[in-house]
């Protein structure tokens, strides 16, 4: 029978079907075959449906498709729903939110924004059936809010493995105000702990505000703060602050951490930082991440930078605090005003100018010193083929006072400089193979350098403000490269296969030995997957060869295509991304003789590996070794890290789930059962 479109309106209500059927002394139309009800934003398809138009109840058979506005989708078995109220119930059903679904043997939905689950399950996995879930035997979601459920039992493929006497997690589709899920836990160092009990409150579409609590067994409830804000185009910050109240012993502590930036005018820009902490402990007692651990110094600063064309000027507050020697040192402020280069003629002229003024834990008081810096260039071209690049700079510093407490003492230093320099060309007249010509580019530079001695004993060294040494010297280098031009069938490139250098000084000054050792360095390959360096030095005085060092490296990449004999359970059918990196350092005095291997890549679809390690001609021993493996478990990652480092090995391993990177299993979880 061909296809019968029929629509009928019924107050609002709009339905269609291939066969419809209406019961007059029940007001009920029976749609079957691709079945369509629509009221208002609430639309239904089903393969039958029966509408009562006088009490506006739906029922639907066989499969079922609600979609409640524009974003809340149901599927499911069966549906009984009441368009005026919004109530119905529906089996076997299935819902989409914002990381996951929702599925349960039977929603009730009870209000225009409440569902209760029954037998439910939340899952961010898209397989059927999933590989893990949360079930709980009753679940409560407030759309576009949250879901509750009491109790839950963690499950992967079907097996339980954790269960808690409650939970809850955001469903909304957008930034919203709410409750945050919490993380459960024990380690060794804290106990048992449960961390992020927190509430996040969207205050606006440029900033939220999230309050957090951890309770830990064996330090004390610990409070924090996280303000995020960001206006586009104009600020954008970040801030964290937190409260402890340690219980054994008694103590209290805190940190605040925060950033801000924002542009003042078009030209104008304000960032600033803050770091301070309670003590020097505070970060490795409480940070999460091991990285943050190595860390030993705390800056906090505010600058404000000014552009006028190609004028520059900023000032700066700075406070820096080092952690392990428990030192401070402050500036307030730093100014500094960068002046556009100018140009007369074949003349170039920059200057800066800097005023700092600041404190150090071993000083009384506030020591400043100011200083100008100049730079004045004249290069020129002579004999065409010459390049010469004459300068003279100066440093002008004013001390607030000497080392004899004199006051506002005047130092101010001269440097000459020139250099003169050519390149050189030189080309084969024919080539050998596939190379049709070899050029060579030789760049000589002979350069002199004069700063006169000048009595500075009296300079009280500040913020490496410190004593301008003289010297008399002249210095000369050679750099050498070659290239060759190959030709394969149509296409043809040039290569660098060979560049070297050499240079050393001489010492106009010096009454003893005037010329420095000369330094050679080479390098063969530059730039291809295996490239030869070395260098060396010579004393023209001893006529000695010393500091002989060779590094040989070599990398190789490759995609590998698998065989189409192996199962697809074992190894991709795509192509397997490799690469191996091979180092060896070879140095005569001090004596270093060893090789270094690095290998990661694809071992199959889902396991990724790399590997470094390295041996000691020397010694005779194995070089710091680390492993890493990573295994992708569809909507779970796994990784493992094992490394050793001297006489000591550690390891690391963590399991999480990936759309929900704030559930995971680690090391640290279990740190008081694992060695």
């Amino acid at each position: 029978m061909a296809l019968l479109l029929l629509m009928l309106l019924a107050g609002p209500v709009q339905f269609r079907a291939r066969f419809i059927t209406y019961h007059r002394p029940q007001n009920l139309v029976i749609l079957q075959d691709s079945a369509f009800v629509q009221s208002g934003k609430t639309q239904l398809w089903a393969d039958s449906i029966l509408y009562w138009t006088q009490d506006k109840k739906l029922r639907a058979y066989k499969g079922f498709v609600l979609v409640l506005g524009q974003k809340d989708t149901l599927r499911g078995d069966s549906l009984f729903y009441n368009i005026e109220t919004e109530h119905g119930i529906s089996f076997d059903s299935r819902t989409h939110i914002e990381k996951g679904y929702l599925l349960g043997r039977r929603f009730y939905r009870t209000g225009p924004h409440e569902v209760i689950i029954e037998e439910g399950t939340f899952t961010t996995c898209d397989e059927t059936p999933p590989h893990y879930v949360f079930y709980s035997p009753k679940m409560r979601v407030f759309e576009d809010d949250m879901a509750i459920a009491s109790p839950v039992i963690f499950k992967i493929m079907g097996i339980p493995i954790l269960e808690l006497p409650f939970w809850y997690f955001p469903v909304a589709n957008q930034r919203k105000s709410g409750f945050l899920t919490p993380r459960y836990g024990r380690q060794s160092q804290d106990g048992f702990y449960i961390r992020n009990l927190a509430y996040y409150w969207a205050i606006n579409n440029y900033m939220d505000l999230t309050v957090a609590l951890d309770l830990i067994e064996k330090r004390g409830p610990r409070l924090s703060f996280t303000l995020p804000y960001k206006v586009y185009g104009l600020l954008e910050g970040r801030w964290t602050a937190s409260w402890a109240e340690e219980l054994s012993p008694r103590k209290r502590r805190w940190s605040i951490f925060g950033n801000h930036s924002q542009d003042l005018g078009p030209q104008g820009r304000l960032v600033a930082k803050v770091s301070y902490v309670s003590d020097k402990n505070y970060i490795y007692d409480y940070s999460e991440e091991k990285q943050e651990w190595l860390q030993t110094e705390l800056v906090s600063y505010v600058s404000y930078t000014r552009r006028w064309r190609n004028l520059t000027m900023s000032l700066v507050a700075e406070d820096r605090r080092d952690l392990v020697r428990n030192t401070l040192s402050r500036t307030l402020p730093r100014w500094s005003l960068s002046l556009p280069s100018l140009s007369i003629g074949p003349v170039q002229i920059s200057t800066q100018n800097l005023f700092e003024r600041g404190i150090t834990q071993d000083l009384p008081a506030y020591r400043w010193v100011a200083e100008h810096t100049g730079n004045l260039q004249m290069p020129w071209r002579f004999f065409r083929y010459f390049q010469l690049n004459p300068s003279l700079s100066w440093v002008v510093t004013l001390y607030d006072h000497d080392t004899l407490g004199t006051s506002y003492r005047l130092r101010m230093v001269p440097t000459f400089q020139t250099s003169v320099t050519t390149v050189l060309y030189g080309l084969s007249k024919f080539g050998i193979g596939p190379v049709q010509r070899i050029l060579q580019v030789l760049r000589p530079t002979l350069t002199y350098r004069f700063r006169p001695d000048i009595d500075q004993g009296w300079i009280d060294p500040f913020r490496g403000h410190t004593p301008l040494n003289g010297f008399h010297q002249g210095s000369f280098s050679l750099s050498n490269e070659y290239q060759a031009k190959i030709k394969w069938g149509d296409q043809e490139r040039r290569v660098t296969f060979l560049t070297s250098s050499l240079q050393f000084s001489y010492n106009l000054k010096s009454e003893g030995q005037k010329i420095t050792p000369i330094t050679v360095t080479a390098q063969l390959f530059p730039g291809s997957k295996i490239t030869i360096r070395g260098n060396t030095q010579y004393d023209p005085e001893t006529r000695r060869w010393s500091s002989i060092e060779v590094i040989t490296s070599a990398r190789w990449s490759a995609m590998l295509q698998p065989s189409e004999e192996i199962s697809t359970d074992t190894l991709s059918q795509r192509p397997l991304r490799w690469s191996v990196t091979v180092n060896h350092t070879y140095r005569k005095e001090p004596a270093r003789n060893y090789l270094t291997l690095s290998l990661s890549g694809n071992l199959t679809k889902y396991w990724r590996v790399s590997y470094q390690t390295g041996y000691n001609f020397v010694t005779h021993e194995m070089i710091d070794q680390s492993l890493s493996l990573e295994r992708d478990l569809h909507c779970f990652r796994a990784s493992f890290r094992w490394s050793t480092f001297g006489g000591i090995w550690i390891y690391d391993f963590k399991i999480w789930i990936t759309a929900l990177p704030e559930i995971k299993l680690q090391r640290s979880t279990l740190e008081a059962i694992l060695p």
